[in-house]
């Protein structure tokens, strides 16, 4: 027969598609020959997945990262959940572990720069600066106003001054829409 136009998906339906990794790049790719779940079956997971965001939202980290491992157990697809794991064990001070599973997720999405950028400020917090300037130059093949603007502020803090103006002047140029890249160039 012929083939025929999808029909519209409400938002919260393409909410939870998108949260089993079946409407965009948010899922790991599945093993070879390996088949995605039917989606009505991972409700559980779904449900469990905005409780762990809750969580994660009140800054409750500890729950949040008990409940995003569970979830991960049962869907390690899920690279949504990963990233907030990741992001929630930096908040945490679990930087070793955070770099660990963000690094997981580049293995998946090497593009992706919210993962990048997280790693950036990561190392930037750790004084790692090399590996902070790393990630800020990936991040910035898709999102340069922001990744020029860490780097601004990283050099500010750090050190040259020229170097952090230069950062801050591209970002602007890059992007008008965040003060804070209008403050580095003023305190410059």
């Amino acid at each position: 027969g012929a083939l025929t136009e999808p029909g519209r998906v409400d938002a919260e339906v393409q909410e939870r598609l998108q949260a089993l990794g079946y409407v965009g790049q948010t899922a790991l790719r599945p093993a070879a020959g390996a088949a995605l779940a039917d989606p009505k079956d991972k409700l559980a997971v779904y449900e469990a997945y905005r409780r762990a965001m809750s969580l994660h939202g009140q800054r409750r980290d500890a729950e949040a990262v008990a409940a995003l491992q569970r979830v991960l157990a049962d869907s390690p697809g899920m690279v949504d959940a990963r990233v907030t794991l990741g992001t929630t064990l930096a908040r945490m001070g679990r930087m070793a572990e955070a770099v660990a599973v963000l690094d997981e997720v580049l293995k998946a999405e090497p593009r992706r720069a919210s993962t990048h950028l997280a790693l950036m400020r990561i190392h930037a917090l750790s004084r790692r600066r090399a590996l902070a300037e790393k990630h800020a130059r990936r991040a910035s093949e898709p999102d340069p106003a922001q990744a020029l603007e860490t780097l601004a502020l990283m050099s500010l803090q750090a050190g040259p001054l020229d170097e952090a103006e230069g950062y801050a002047r591209s970002s602007v140029q890059a992007g008008r829409d965040r003060v804070m890249r209008l403050f580095v160039v003023g305190s410059v």
